[in-house]
């Protein structure tokens, strides 16, 4: 009959992912050495769909890489200087990174970002309190913090496309930061 079901709208989205890697990555992948492996890694391994992840397994690694490529993705092509992410530097970069990306805002002017994706409302807070310790640990070169956030688990409930707790879930999270 042609009808799409709600997987066929869950299955496109999560594809989506798939080739805006490859969309945001293709002019600059050659510039960080075993970045283009890593990315087929992040595609080939764990759940392809969110829904089949689960925090117990620790099934959630390829898709928190995806997340941290995707935002420096991003960055670099709104032309934001990337010069590390996940640990691979930029081959023109002699600088160290931990964070999951950093940037360079001005010469010599560093931001480490941290890519967080906590599973559950719950566990948000305990997660952003230790990405702060994190960011705010000796040794970081002076560099300032961002944290990345994806509360994509907490806006969609799995199996659904569209939650109707937005509303109520956006409230919550305001209230405690």
């Amino acid at each position: 009959d042609g009808a799409h079901t709600q997987e066929h709208f869950l299955a496109y989205n999560e594809s989506c992912e798939i080739v805006d890697l490859f969309e945001l990555w293709k002019p600059h992948v050659d510039r960080f050495p075993g970045l283009r492996e890593n990315l087929c890694k992040v595609c080939k391994k764990g759940p392809t769909l969110r829904e089949s992840e689960s925090a117990d397994t620790s099934s959630n690694r390829p898709r928190n890489d995806a997340f941290s490529y995707l935002v420096s993705g991003t960055l670099l092509n709104a032309r934001i200087n990337v010069v590390a992410v996940e640990g691979l530097r930029r081959t023109d970069f002699i600088g160290m990174s931990e964070a999951d990306l950093s940037f360079e805002a001005r010469a010599s002017y560093f931001f480490d970002v941290e890519c967080k994706r906590p599973q559950t409302e719950n566990s948000m807070v305990s997660c952003m309190r230790e990405t702060r310790a994190r960011l705010q640990q000796a040794g970081r070169e002076g560099r300032q913090g961002i944290v990345a956030i994806d509360c994509s688990t907490m806006v969609r409930a799995p199996g659904q496309y569209w939650s109707t707790n937005l509303e109520k879930w956006l409230r919550h999270v305001w209230r405690v930061s």
